[in-house]
């Protein structure tokens, strides 16, 4: 049988298989290597020439994918039943059954082609006894250690806050003046002798030696003076020391309470370890002030009970004694605030004052939000105060704590957002959103879901809810029409409702949100316009009064004498 292959236009047998036209074998491997072929997976065949000795080519038993590879020295190959290979776009003649191929071919595979005729895949080549392959040395894989994951967005910074009691003790050991006792003793029998001699000499609170002075007025001085200067040499030193010794014994035998308001002007922090709280605990109007001792006021300067007495009793004070007491708490709490010692004022404020909110916002005018909330917790009992405190620290997780507790539920919204927490944000806002449907709320709602649930279709449904309900009629119509940026919707909007969803009731309504639009939106002018003159007619039998209504579409001097001509004729 003579076989003969001719051009064709199409395949006629699937390709499986293909030519590589070259002489060298290293240009079969590189081919090869390019297309990322296994050379164990494959067959290969080396393809005589013509001439002797030569090579064509070599032939692949593979598939593969033209639509990947260079096409050039390449030609795809048909397969017939696996026992004869043909070029691509030709066809076989005469055409032969399996039967015919088994017969001519019965053993190994043949290619025919018309550049070197055919031929017999007899023997495909053996690689591994071609190719001596390089020796590997191996290698010792080191694999960096976990390194630390560096976010590229920040989702959430918050602070987290200590609880109120642990704060306030904080500032109780820490922070608080400190017990202590008075180290002034009462004057003892002796140094009262001594302090009645000496009384009449230097009571007048003058610091001159008049035994050194040239200018001696005070007569009681002047006698003292010759006296010590008769019967002693060192007489100026003598007097420099009774001088002393009378400061000081007038300063001991001053009154308790006097001695305090020295401190207080001297030394405020030291007069807070002895002052007394004003306040039923403390101390009370009228009576001796005598009574009063310096000695330590407190069991404890703890925050969490009530400071307690000493002394048997209260303290009793005269009214004007303790208005001087007040304003020097008030002055020294002050003059701490503008050194920037908040602590110290909040003690005031909050101990000896008996000022809780003051104290408090001293903290939060401080920015120390913590103690801040901790004293709106503990002693204010204001959560609401407390919780924008630990909004205003960072401190978010205590805050949504004190909201939730208020059933603040869109602030708890608020705050899950900032913390980017939008599945809980939303279900504290849909809590809002079912009581503002419930009680027809429409406008609120729209909002809610417009504004922070970015819902506008369904803020949209719900005002167009409230139109139809005739609930706050105005305000749902004209936010619905104001949310409709787009003038050519807008205007599709406009005719729609009024042709679907507008009767006697609630044209005045429609009428007045046309107004708004009018006024605002150039391109519909001309509608609103036609609109309103439409309305007005149908109305006007009814309601006169609406003709006024017009000049808001038309400033037209002559259509306002004809409205008030119409409406004078209405009222004969």
């Amino acid at each position: 049988m003579n076989l003969k292959i001719k051009p064709y236009h199409k395949n006629t047998y699937p390709l499986n298989g293909y030519l590589i036209k070259y002489s060298k074998v290293k240009y079969w491997l590189d081919h090869l290597q390019h297309l990322n072929i296994d050379l164990e997976e494959i067959k290969v065949y080396a393809i005589p020439n013509n001439s002797p000795n030569s090579i064509w080519g070599c032939f692949v038993l593979s598939k593969l994918d033209s639509r990947n590879i260079d096409l050039s020295n390449i030609t795809f190959c048909q397969s017939i039943q696996n026992k004869l290979f043909i070029p691509e776009h030709s066809l076989l003649f005469p055409k032969i059954n399996s039967w015919e191929l088994d017969t001519l071919f019965p053993k190994n595979a043949f290619i025919l082609h018309p550049e070197f005729g055919l031929f017999e895949l007899e023997e495909a080549i053996s690689w591994s006894s071609l190719l001596a392959l390089p020796n590997f040395n191996s290698l010792e894989i080191i694999e960096p250690t976990d390194v630390s994951f560096i976010p590229d967005k920040i989702n959430k910074i918050e602070l987290i806050s200590l609880s109120p009691d642990e704060t306030l003790k904080n500032l109780e050991e820490n922070k608080f003046p400190k017990k202590e006792s008075f180290k002034n003793e009462a004057l003892s029998h002796r140094e009262k002798l001594k302090y009645i001699l000496l009384k009449p000499f230097f009571q007048s609170g003058k610091n001159q030696n008049p035994i050194e002075s040239q200018d001696i007025t005070t007569s009681k001085l002047n006698r003292l003076a010759l006296l010590l200067g008769n019967f002693f040499p060192n007489a100026p030193q003598i007097y420099k020391k009774l001088n002393d010794d009378f400061k000081e014994l007038d300063k001991r035998n001053r009154s308790e309470i006097n001695k305090l308001f020295d401190l207080f002007k001297n030394n405020p922090a030291e007069a807070l370890k002895y002052a007394i709280p004003i306040d039923n605990e403390g101390i009370t109007r009228g009576g001796d002030i005598s009574l009063y001792k310096m000695v330590r006021r407190w069991t404890s300067f703890e925050l969490f009970q009530n400071s307690k007495s000493l002394g048997s009793g209260k303290i009793i004070l005269q009214d004007d004694t303790l208005v001087k007491l007040q304003s020097n708490y008030e002055q020294a709490a002050k003059k701490f605030i503008e050194n920037k010692e908040y602590e110290k004022a909040v003690f005031i404020y909050l101990k000896l004052l008996k000022n809780n909110h003051q104290a408090a916002l001293t903290f939060e005018n401080a920015q120390m939000y913590p103690e801040a909330a901790s004293i709106y917790l503990k002693y204010v009992n204001h959560k609401e105060k407390a919780a924008q405190c630990y909004e205003k620290g960072r401190m978010i997780t205590d805050a949504i704590k004190l909201y939730k507790e208020m059933n603040m539920n869109e602030k708890v919204g608020d705050l899950f957002i900032s913390i980017n927490n939008k599945d809980e944000a939303f279900k504290h806002y849909n809590i809002i959103l079912n009581i503002l449907k419930t009680n027809r709320q429409y406008v609120k709602a729209s909002l809610l879901l417009r504004n922070k649930m970015d819902d506008t279709d369904s803020a949209q449904d719900l005002l167009l809810s409230g139109w139809h309900e005739e609930t706050d009629s105005f305000n749902c119509i004209n936010n619905y029409f104001n949310n409709i940026e787009d003038p050519s919707l807008l205007s599709k909007e406009i005719n729609s409702i009024y042709k679907k969803d507008t009767n006697d009731r609630n044209k005045p309504e429609f009428l007045k949100a046309l107004k708004y639009i009018h006024k605002k939106e150039d391109k519909l002018k001309e509608q609103t316009q036609d609109l309103a003159y439409e309305i007005v007619s149908d109305l006007a039998k009814i309601d006169p009064k609406i003709l006024n209504e017009l000049s808001s579409f038309n400033k037209d001097r002559q259509l306002t004498k004809d409205i008030v001509r119409y409406k004078t004729k209405k009222s004969f």
